[in-house]
């Protein structure tokens, strides 16, 4: 059985089992960045001197992605968001999502 049919046909909501789903599809999304990072695909930002670079940040259901930009960081991230939308079957709201350059 494919697993997308699966999730579909068992946790919709109020479904015991959605919070776990979802959880999991936010931790693939965790490990997906990571990996980008680890490689050097995208780099993360330092809010101050001497601290870690952070990259991304997940919340209940936001996620902050955080990363210099470069085209091929940019194309990378949108990469990943596309891997991420076809293996959870989530997609990005684009009318509440939005790109900050500094």
């Amino acid at each position: 059985m494919d697993l997308n049919l699966a999730i579909s046909n068992r946790a919709g909501v109020g479904d015991p089992l959605s919070p776990y789903i979802f959880i999991i599809c936010a931790e693939a999304l965790n490990c997906l960045l990571q990996v980008c990072e680890i490689k050097g695909s995208i780099r993360g930002v330092a809010v101050a001197r001497s601290t870690p670079k952070v990259s991304h940040l997940l919340f209940a259901d936001d996620t902050l992605i955080f990363f210099q930009a470069t085209k091929d960081a940019l194309i990378r991230v949108r990469e990943v968001l596309d891997t991420y939308e076809k293996a959870s079957g989530q997609q990005i709201n684009l009318q509440k999502s939005s790109i900050v350059f500094s």
